[in-house]
């Protein structure tokens, strides 16, 4: 049989943890169209010459008491009326007042208004001071819009008079009005101020619709639309009889007016070369000779025109008649309706023409043209019937039409109304109708600029109203469709970043930025006003030195070819910060002892400092940062110690005090040493405890004398330690104190009195569980053996070993007994579980114990051996030139020979390391291995494999 026993081990290896500390910059706020106020300039003053041995005298001529800035800010929105005004840089103010220049007021150092319409408003702050002066700034804001004016025309551009229109206005701009004029060819004809309008043009004519749109400022931009106004097309007939007949053949014709426009003109001819006739009519006329004719009607109006003709046949009789004709599709008549023209062809005496139209109407005409609308498309058939001077001479001609209607041009855009720069998607899909090609107009120059059906990322390069017409074209016929596109200029935005707290002679770099350039090329423009005079610059970046200290005035500007411009302003303070002092040094300082006390200056920027020190307001001779002072035994009591820190180039300065209080420090008293010790016992007849008085906060003082009590009595020592023994019969509580004298060198003295509470005491005696083989083998023989605690050498007057037997019903069986130190027993019970205790009795003092029970369960049927546990071994190796070797104990009684393999499992699987045999009963050694074959570095399990051959 086999048992594992796989205790786990780690292998060397090494983890190595990177921090990545990261840091991270706010971006600085960016702004438009600010305006920043500059404070006054302080008035220089002569300073107070300084006394010997008194407080120096501050000099205010580099250092203003008293600042304060208007920032203009834009609130960092699309609103052009919304702003944030704030009081920045501010010093020795207490209160802000407002007044933004439309009779509104407020205060506070940060204020948002919003104004309610255009213009230009002067901005006025008084920053109140805590001496309750006033310091005056002003600003001004300009509020524009850019105004795009634009409309559409609904139905359309064109129609027939009377025509009725409606206008949408899509301008756009802040606080607009509106101007609506229409012209004809002899002036203005109406005119109006609401946001739309319609109109209806009652005479035929060209006529022009214009829109001016102003904003508060007074920008205005004008858009046009041209409306063409046409006559309705005259609609005419005739009637006519006879149609036909035999020479000579006399013949009425009479002009029937169907409505639509007016007709100002009516002629005739009969079809034989010489009659004519003018008027409506009636016109009689008489052919002479045999023949086919055509009587045709010429009309005419100011919408138009048109042509009716029909046939006359003058024949001799019983002639024969054929029936023939053509037809053309001739558009659309509304409510999906088309409308078909027929021209017959049929040749002899014909005296009538019938037509059926193939959707149930029936009609006799003889003209040369007729004219059918249908209701819907379709394939119909269509049957003309002629008949002769005999009603017995007929002749029929049928044939299948194929009827569709034309298409109707519609579309859409992305976006009707467009900054320059931007493009337009154009979409037809809502067309209705069989199409097969398409046409865009994008410029209204009359040539096709696209055929696709849904042209995408249209540019237009003109500014303003642009016309674009979509034509499309089908079997039906064509129609078309027009949109006005508007394109508006676009507005350019300035910001630029760079510091505006800057010390004398420092340089910064100042980065211009232009949003919404869309392609164009910037001209840029600074300008840098101040102290130093004017500076100017023409690149997008730019860095400029400020050498004499106040206030400079930066402006940023950009404009574009197309007149759009943009510009952005700060104020930058050129100035020496504020000297800041401090003093580092013992605020309890004890007499007789050296203290140095260090002036700290901050915000120096790059200055150099002379050092004035005070102490108890006496000017000391020190001039450097560091002053030292020793108070000597009598000076006990509050000082003070002071310094001032002046700028060499007498731009401010700093002072700070510091309170102290000399005096003895109180002294720090303690007793250390064993709290709980043990008696004098056989283990260590001679045991003592040393205990030691500790003193601090002396400060150079002495102690002149010990004195040491145990629970009130006073013992011989008289140093610092006490040594103290207790029998073992003295057990119990004891308090050792000690007081300590010292001499404070001024004929006076102070005591300290430290105590401790000992505990004398002898833990109690403590069996543990007994040991030996928890899980012997069939046969063999274990020594149990005891396991006591806190004994200290004392005698042992009593001691019994038990071993008991489960019956296996919850009771147990006395199988052994003894009174030695160990206890040996043969396990002859194949699976049986036993129990063993014992208890121990010692003296001086004396003290009993009883072990727990320790549990051992006999080996089954067929265990002839067992790996009880790892013995030895390196579990960490870590050295790949070493060897390393591993024992087992192995419980073999019976000597059996065993053979060992022993294996390593890891991340990539199980190996082998090695292998040996033995039939020792304990331990028993692996082959050595080396750290190579340990390795890579990793966590492994140390696995050994044992079986009896």
């Amino acid at each position: 049989m086999t048992k594992q026993h796989t205790p786990r081990f780690i292998f060397y290896g090494l983890i190595i943890a990177l921090f990545i500390i990261a840091f991270f910059s706010l971006p600085i706020k960016q702004w438009n169209n600010s305006v920043l106020a500059d404070a006054p300039e302080a008035t220089p003053e002569v300073p107070a010459p300084v006394q010997p041995a008194s407080d120096p005298v501050a000099d205010p001529v580099a250092d203003p008491s008293y600042a304060c800035q208007l920032d203009i800010n834009n609130a960092n929105d699309s609103n052009p009326f919304t702003f944030t005004f704030s009081a920045i840089n501010t010093l020795g103010t207490v209160g802000y007042d407002w007044d933004f220049g439309d009779t509104i007021t407020a205060s506070g150092a940060i204020v948002n208004h919003t104004y309610t319409a255009t213009g230009n408003f002067t901005i006025a702050l008084n920053c109140t001071t805590d001496i309750g002066g006033t310091i005056a700034l002003t600003g001004s804001v300009t509020i524009t819009s850019i105004v795009t004016a634009g409309f559409s025309v609904s139905p359309g551009l064109g129609g027939y008079a009377p025509f009725s229109i409606m206008t949408n206005n899509t301008s756009s701009g802040g606080g607009l009005t509106y101007a609506w004029e229409i012209f004809d060819g002899g002036g203005t004809i109406a005119s109006g101020t609401d946001t739309n309008i319609s109109y209806t043009f009652g005479a035929p004519g060209t006529y022009t619709i214009r829109l001016t749109a102003t904003d508060g400022a007074g920008q205005s931009q004008v858009s046009e639309a041209t409306i063409g106004v046409v006559a309705s097309p005259p609609t005419a007939d005739f009637t006519l009889s006879p149609t036909t007949g035999t020479a000579p053949l006399n013949i009425q014709v009479q002009g029937v007016d169907q409505g639509g426009g007016p007709i100002t003109s009516w002629s005739w001819t009969f079809g034989d070369g010489v009659g004519t006739a003018s008027g409506i009519g009636p016109h009689n006329y008489t052919y002479a000779t045999d023949g086919t004719y055509l009587v045709t009607l010429n009309y005419v109006g100011p919408g138009g025109g048109g042509t009716v003709s029909k046939q006359v046949g003058v024949f001799p009789a019983s002639e024969p008649v054929n029936a023939s004709y053509t037809y053309a599709l001739a558009g659309n008549t509304g409510g999906g309706g088309v409308r078909v023209c027929f021209t017959n062809t049929s040749t002899g005496p014909i005296v009538t023409n019938q037509w059926t139209f193939g959707d149930g109407v029936t009609i006799t005409d003889n003209g040369a043209v007729v004219c059918h609308d249908y209701a819907a498309e379709g394939d119909y058939v269509v049957s003309l019937r002629v008949v002769a001077t005999d009603p017995l001479v007929y002749s029929t001609a049928d044939r299948t039409i194929q009827v569709t209607a034309a298409p109707v041009a519609q579309f859409t855009a992305s976006s009707t109304s467009i900054i320059w720069g931007d493009t337009v998607n154009f979409d037809s899909t809502s067309s209705t109708g069989t199409i097969v090609s398409w046409a865009w107009d994008f410029n209204g120059d009359g040539t096709t600029d696209s055929t696709q059906e849904n042209p995408s990322n249209i540019a237009f390069s003109t500014v303003g109203n642009n016309r674009v017409r979509l034509t499309v074209t089908g079997p039906g016929g064509s129609s078309y469709r027009e949109m006005i596109i508007m394109v508006a200029s676009a507005s350019l935005s300035c910001s630029f970043t760079g510091s505006t707290s800057l010390t004398p002679g420092a340089s910064a770099n100042y980065d211009g930025t232009v949003g919404n350039l869309r392609g164009r090329t910037p001209t840029y423009q600074w300008t840098i006003s101040g102290p130093s005079g004017l500076t100017t610059f023409s690149t997008e970046d730019i860095s400029n030195t400020f050498t004499i200290a106040g206030f400079y005035f930066v402006t940023f500007a950009a404009s574009t070819p197309d007149g759009q411009d943009c510009s952005a302003s700060r104020t930058v303070n050129v100035s020496w910060p504020t000297l800041g002092c401090s003093i580092s040094g013992s605020l309890n300082p004890a007499p007789n002892a050296s203290n140095t006390y260090t002036a700290s200056v901050s915000n120096l920027g790059g200055r150099t400092v002379t050092y004035e020190w005070y102490v108890d307001g006496a000017l000391q001779g020190e001039t450097t940062n560091a002053l030292a002072l020793i108070w000597a035994v009598g000076q006990q009591g509050a000082h003070t110690v002071r310094v001032v820190a002046t700028a060499t180039n007498g731009s401010g300065n700093c002072e700070s005090t510091s309170n102290l209080n000399v005096a003895w420090p109180t002294l720090s008293c303690s007793i250390t040493g064993n709290l709980s010790p043990l008696p004098q016992l056989p283990d260590n007849p001679t045991r003592s405890t040393t205990y030691t008085a500790n003193i601090s906060g002396l400060a150079g003082r002495s102690i002149t004398s010990y004195q040491w009590t145990v629970d009130g009595t006073i013992q011989a020592a008289v140093g610092n330690t006490l040594t103290l023994s207790w029998a073992w019969n003295e057990t119990g509580n004891y308090t050792v104190a000690v007081t300590a004298v010292v001499d404070n060198t001024d004929s006076t003295t102070v005591s300290c009195n430290p105590s401790a509470s000992v505990t004398v005491s002898v833990p109690s005696l403590t069996c543990n569980m007994a040991s030996g083989d928890s899980n012997p083998i069939l046969d063999e023989t274990v020594t149990f053996g005891r396991n006591l605690q806190n004994q200290f050498g004392r005698t042992i007057t009593a001691q019994s070993w038990i071993l008991q037997r489960s019956d296996g019903a919850g009771g147990w069986i006395d199988e052994a007994t003894g009174s030695g130190t160990t206890l040996d027993y043969q396990f002859s019970l194949v699976g049986a579980t036993y129990r063993v205790s014992y208890s121990v009795t010692v003296s001086e003092p004396t003290n009993s114990c009883t072990s727990p029970w320790k549990p051992v369960q006999a080996a089954g049927v067929g265990v002839d051996f067992s790996c009880d546990a790892w013995a030895g071994g390196n579990f960490s190796p870590a050295l790949a030139g070493s060897s390393y070797g591993y024992t087992l104990t192995v419980d073999n009684t019976r000597r059996f020979p065993l053979d060992f393999v022993w294996l390593l499992v890891g991340p990539s699987g199980t190996r082998t390391l090695g292998t040996n045999s033995s039939d020792v009963d304990g331990d028993v050694t692996s082959p050595n291995f080396s750290g190579v074959d340990l390795g890579p570095a990793d966590n492994y399990t140390l696995r050994v494999e044992v079986s009896s051959t």
